[in-house]
């Protein structure tokens, strides 16, 4: 009886760490292991920046009216979400569990946060003691 309760107690740690989080709606930011799926947004705090995961499969950050920046995955059936993954990386994921773009930064981990600022840039932090750092962003801050 006491090995059944410790293998069902391993067996639901195992299965809450692998459920992926999303990020709840209105949030300005994705913390370490929070997601996008398809049809969810990043908005900034000020309201003028958006980042979509759309349906099409393409991560689009919109301005001002307009597209600023974009994975150009669009058209893409396996692209499921947008996630921040444990590797340090920002990501877009498949079905299959690939990869099809990423931040393509080093692997900074732990504490790593994705913003979408009131300045329309799109930054993923890593942090350092108690400092947070730049280490990817997608240069469309408005000056």
């Amino acid at each position: 009886m006491k090995k059944l309760v410790v293998f069902l107690s391993v067996l639901c740690m195992m299965l809450t760490f692998s459920v992926p989080t999303f990020a709840k709606a209105g949030e300005d930011h994705l913390n370490y292991g929070e997601g996008l799926s398809k049809g969810q947004s990043l908005v900034s705090k000020n309201g003028l920046y958006t980042l979509a995961m759309q349906f099409d499969g393409n991560l689009v950050l919109y301005g001002r009216g307009t597209a600023l920046w974009d994975t150009h995955t669009y058209g893409n059936p396996h692209v499921t979400e947008a996630r921040l993954v444990y590797s340090g990386y920002f990501g877009l994921l498949g079905d299959d569990r690939d990869f099809y773009w990423t931040s393509n930064n080093r692997d900074y981990v732990p504490g790593i946060l994705l913003v979408l600022q009131d300045d329309g840039n799109l930054v993923l932090y890593s942090k350092y003691d108690s400092t947070y750092f730049p280490v990817w962003d997608t240069n469309t801050y408005i000056h």
